[in-house]
C-alpha cells in the first residue's frame, strides 16, 4: 500500500493520528539521515510535524501559517487554502535546499506528491518522494561548505547533470496543424517500412484516404510526454566526406532502436510514479561521460564481439595468428548509426520501466491485473506479478529489478507485446503506443526503418578492449572509439546535418542482395545478423554526397 491509500482517509478527521505517525516513520526513515544531520536538530523532522498539523482540518489553517511565514512561494495565488499542500511541499525542505538551488523544484514536487497524491493519484503517494531522497547525496566531510555538500545525484547515462523543468513535447503539443499532418502523413506512409509504433491497427480517415492505421488506444495526435532534456552533451561535428575522396575508409552499420536520451517524466497527460531514465539509442555516444571514457556504443557481448569483428574485417589489418601481431596496419572504419523500426525500445528497460511508470494512474482492476499475470505466468518464468502494483513502491521495485536484470531483454519483451493487445488495453493497461512514442527519439515519428541513417557516426577503435562498463542500464558490453577524435553526423557543404537513407552507406551488399533475389524486408535483419561493410569509394561518396544536396534542398524535415 501507499503511504495513504485514498485521498478522502487522507482528510478525514479519523485519519489524524495515522498521519502523523506516517509523516514522522517517513522522516525518521528516509530523511533524518543524512539530511537531518546537515540540518541539526531544528531541521526536516519538527517541520514535517508542521505539515502533519497544517493538513489536520480541526485546525484553522489560518492558525497552521504561522510555521510557514518565510518565502512568497503562492506567488500570487488568492486562496491560500488552494495553496496550502504546494506551499508545505515547498517549505518543508527548505532549510536543506535553500542554499542548493539545484534541486528545490524536485524535492518541493516530491514532497507535495507524498503529502497529498495530487499529482499522480493518492495510489502512487511516496514514490517520486523516495526516488528523491535516493537521489540527494550529502558529503558530510564538506558539512558547513554553502550548501555544496548536498547535490541531487542525476540518473546514470541520461545526460542530465542538473535538475532543471522538464518540457512537454510530441505531437499532442504541436501548435502548428500543417507540421502536425505532414507527421502523421508520413507515420501513415511509412507503415510499411517501420514507422508504426504496433501491430495492431485500426480503420481511420486521413488526408491520404481510408487507411488502416496503426495505432493504440491513444489516438497518435494526443501522444506527448513531459522530458528533462540533457544538458551534459558534447556537440557533434560535420562528417567530413570530402576529405575521404583521398583516403582508404570504410563505413560499418552501427543498427540501433530509436530511444532517446534524458530523463521522463510523463507520457501524455500521465505523471510517471518515478522518473524513467532514457539511456540512448543513437546519442549514446554523446553523453559527456560516454564520450570522456571513448564509448562508441553498447550492447551486448555477441553483438559487440560481432561488430568489432566486422570492424578488423573492413579495415584490411593483417595480423599473425600466432604471435597475434598486426603484421600490416588497417585503414580507418567508422561506425554510422541507422535506425531500427518505430518498435524497436521494447529489448530496453525504457518501455518497460514506462509502463509500469504509468500504472498507478491507470485504470486496471484486480480482475484483470489476475488474467494478465496468469497469462505472463505462462510465458514467462518466475514472472512475479503486478498484483498490488499500484499502491506498493516495494511491488514496483521488485517488477523493476526483474525486468531490468542484465538478461532480462527477452522477458521485457515478452511483458510490452502482450501488454500491447487490444485486450489489455481496453481493460485500462497502459497505452503501449504511448510508451513507445515516449521514449523515442521526437523527430524520427514517422520515419521508415534506416531512414535516420548517418545522425551518429564514430571512429571505431577495433584493436581495443571492449569493457563491462556502460552506463547503460540494458547493454552490459561498450564499443570502443578510437581516443580523442569527434562525433560525427552526417551533413551538407554549408556544414548542416542531414539524415539519409542506409541504402546510401551500403549499396554494394544491398544491391548483391538485390541480385540474389533477397527482399527488402528482410535487409535490417540480415545486416544486424552479418554486419556488412562498405569501402567509402569516391562513387559512395559521389551519390552520398548528390543525396544529401536533394534532402538538403527539401528543408524540413529532410534537413534537421
Amino acid at each position: 500500500m501507499g503511504i495513504f491509500t485514498d485521498i478522502s482517509d487522507f482528510f478525514s478527521k479519523e485519519a489524524g493520528q495515522s498521519r502523523r505517525q506516517t509523516l514522522e516513520d517517513f522522516s525518521e526513515k528516509y530523511l533524518d539521515d543524512p539530511l537531518d544531520y546537515y540540518l541539526g536538530p531544528t531541521g526536516i523532522p519538527d517541520k514535517l510535524r508542521a505539515v502533519n498539523e497544517l493538513f489536520n482540518p480541526i485546525i484553522p489553517l489560518e492558525d497552521a501559517t504561522v510555521s510557514f511565514q518565510e518565502g512568497d512561494y503562492a506567488g500570487s495565488a488568492i486562496d491560500f487554502a488552494s495553496v496550502a499542500l504546494p506551499v508545505a511541499g515547498a517549505v518543508a525542505l527548505k532549510p536543506v535546499l535553500k542554499t542548493s538551488p539545484e534541486i528545490i523544484e524536485n524535492a518541493s514536487k516530491a514532497v507535495q506528491d507524498t503529502l497529498t497524491g495530487l499529482s499522480m493519484g493518492a495510489s502512487g503517494i511516496g514514490r517520486s518522494a523516495l526516488d528523491l531522497v535516493d537521489r540527494i547525496e550529502v558529503d558530510k566531510n564538506t558539512l558547513g561548505m554553502g550548501g555544496g555538500n548536498v547535490r541531487f545525484r542525476p540518473l546514470t547515462g541520461t545526460g542530465v547533470n542538473q535538475a532543471k523543468e522538464a518540457v512537454d513535447e510530441g505531437l499532442r503539443y504541436t501548435q502548428d496543424q500543417g507540421a502536425l499532418g505532414n507527421l502523421l502523413n508520413r507515420y501513415y506512409s511509412n507503415m510499411n517500412r517501420g514507422s508504426k509504433l504496433t501491430r495492431r491497427g485500426q480503420m481511420q480517415d486521413t488526408d491520404l484516404g481510408r487507411l488502416k492505421v496503426n495505432v493504440g488506444r491513444v489516438p497518435l495526435q494526443e501522444t506527448g510526454r513531459t522530458i528533462v532534456k540533457p544538458d551534459d552533451v558534447v556537440g557533434v561535428e560535420p562528417f567530413p566526406l570530402e576529405k575521404f575522396f583521398d583516403e582508404d575508409v570504410a563505413m560499418v552499420p552501427m543498427v540501433w532502436d530509436r530511444s532517446d536520451l534524458g530523463v521522463l517524466k510523463g507520457v501524455n497527460d500521465q505523471p510517471l510514479a518515478f522518473d524513467v531514465p532514457l539511456q540512448a539509442g543513437s546519442q549514446y555516444p554523446t553523453t559527456s561521460s560516454n564520450f570522456d571514457a571513448d564509448r562508441l556504443g553498447a550492447s551486448h557481448q555477441s553483438v559487440v564481439t560481432s561488430f568489432m569483428n566486422a570492424s578488423k574485417r573492413a579495415s584490411g589489418q593483417k595480423v599473425d595468428k600466432k604471435t597475434g601481431e598486426i603484421i600490416t596496419e588497417g585503414k580507418p572504419v567508422f561506425g554510422v548509426f541507422s535506425n531500427m523500426g518505430g518498435e524497436s525500445n521494447d529489448f530496453s528497460t525504457m518501455v518497460s520501466d514506462t509502463l509500469l511508470g504509468m500504472m498507478p494512474s491507470s485504470k486496471m482492476t484486480k480482475k484483470s491485473i489476475k488474467e494478465f499475470d496468469e497469462l505472463m505466468s505462462e510465458r514467462v518464468d518466475d514472472w512475479p506479478g503486478l498484483k498490488n502494483v499500484q499502491d506498493s513502491p516495494e511491488k514496483m521495485q521488485e517488477l523493476r529489478e526483474f525486468l531490468n536484470r542484465p538478461e532480462g531483454g527477452n522477458d521485457r519483451k515478452i511483458f510490452v507485446k502482450t501488454m500491447e493487445d487490444a485486450k489489455w488495453n481496453d481493460k485500462g493497461f497502459p497505452d503501449v503506443v504511448s510508451a513507445r512514442a515516449a521514449t523515442s527519439v521526437q523527430d524520427m515519428f514517422g520515419m521508415g526503418t534506416g531512414d535516420a541513417t548517418g545522425r551518429i557516426i564514430g571512429q571505431v577503435d577495433y584493436n581495443a578492449p571492449t569493457t563491462r562498463v556502460t552506463e547503460h542500464g540494458s547493454y552490459p558490453v561498450s564499443i570502443p572509439r578510437v581516443p580523442n577524435t569527434p562525433i560525427y553526423r552526417l551533413a551538407d557543404e554549408g556544414g548542416a546535418f542531414v539524415d539519409i537513407p542506409r541504402d546510401f552507406i551500403l549499396p554494394d551488399y544491398l544491391e548483391a542482395r538485390r541480385l540474389a533475389g533477397k527482399p527488402e524486408v528482410s535487409d535490417t535483419r540480415a545486416i544486424t545478423m552479418s554486419v556488412p561493410s562498405q569501402d567509402l569509394t569516391p562513387k559512395v561518396i559521389d551519390n552520398m554526397m548528390m543525396e544529401i544536396r536533394r534532402r538538403a534542398n527539401r528543408g524540413y524535415p529532410y534537413n534537421r
